[in-house]
């Protein structure tokens, strides 16, 4: 079975680099001015913060890229982080307590 390319570091890959590297991630969080939760949520959401990103990859002293290659570019450039969307179409289905009500 042929290999999936590779897209970045692996969230828990991280986050046991920051562990193993500056102790537990909520106090590194608070030490760096963020919510405790904040470097989880940046692992889990990839629109949560840039900046956390850019510290994150300076403490490991590995390139946006290489971490995140689906959020920034080789030369440091973040890349669109908005979803395209498809408009769901619906219909105006009444319910039968609606139609009870009318």
């Amino acid at each position: 079975m042929p290999k999936k390319a590779q897209s970045g570091w692996h969230p828990e890959q991280i986050k046991a680099e920051l562990r193993r590297r500056f102790g537990p991630i909520t106090h590194l969080s608070v030490t760096w001015g963020h919510n405790p939760t904040a470097i989880t949520q940046v692992l889990r959401r990839r629109d949560y913060s840039k900046v956390l990103e850019q510290q994150i990859s300076e403490a490991l002293g590995i390139s946006l890229h290489e971490l995140w290659p689906s959020r920034w570019t080789e030369g440091g450039v973040a890349l669109s982080r908005h979803h395209e969307f498809e408009p769901i179409e619906t219909s105006r289905v009444r319910t039968s307590q609606n139609a009870r009500a009318a």
